[in-house]
């Protein structure tokens, strides 16, 4: 796992499938909370690999369609073939964080904290984003950080938008 998740809960959903929450840690709004809980995840083994994948229940609280309007709750499928960037922005156009896939090596940075590296090489990276906490959940690990400045939400844009789709959480 990245930064963040830690404390993690087993429990077994109403579909008798392994899943953990995690607490996520190093993210705060000062004086008014400390830390979060992040969405389900699925356990899964691929041979000797332990895999998390988010819950369905994520994906079935996707809206239907995102007419390109802000959203303080997304649910990102970004697929950049190799290489790519992908960049939450707010209403102002400013970026809030950065994603760069190279060679299999996903940094993100996000302003403030030092930039976060983990493997990455499935086709598809999902980007869970609530409020001022995304996680992302790369195949090298999970990473939970905290954004600024996300009051008027988010919309997210990758350098190749055909590689991109992405969705309101309700």
């Amino acid at each position: 796992m990245g930064a963040g998740h830690y404390a993690s809960t087993h429990f077994i959903d109403a579909d008798g499938r392994p899943s953990l929450l995690f607490w996520i840690r190093g993210i705060s709004d000062p004086g008014t909370w400390v830390g979060a809980l992040s969405v389900p995840y699925v356990v899964s083994h691929d041979g000797s690999r332990t895999a998390l994948t988010p819950h369905p229940t994520v994906a079935a609280a996707r809206s239907t369609s995102t007419g390109g309007e802000p959203a303080t709750a997304l649910d990102v499928e970004w697929s950049p073939h190799g290489t790519g960037t992908l960049r939450p922005v707010g209403p102002d156009g400013v970026s809030r964080a950065d994603l760069a896939l190279a060679d299999g090596v996903l940094t993100i940075s996000v302003p403030g904290a030092d930039p976060v590296v983990v493997e990455h090489h499935e086709p598809t990276l999902r980007v869970i984003a609530d409020a001022q906490v995304p996680e992302i959940v790369a195949d090298g690990g999970l990473v939970g950080l905290q954004l600024t400045d996300v009051a008027g939400g988010l919309i997210p844009y990758a350098d190749d938008p055909s590689h991109l789709a992405w969705w309101h959480l309700s």
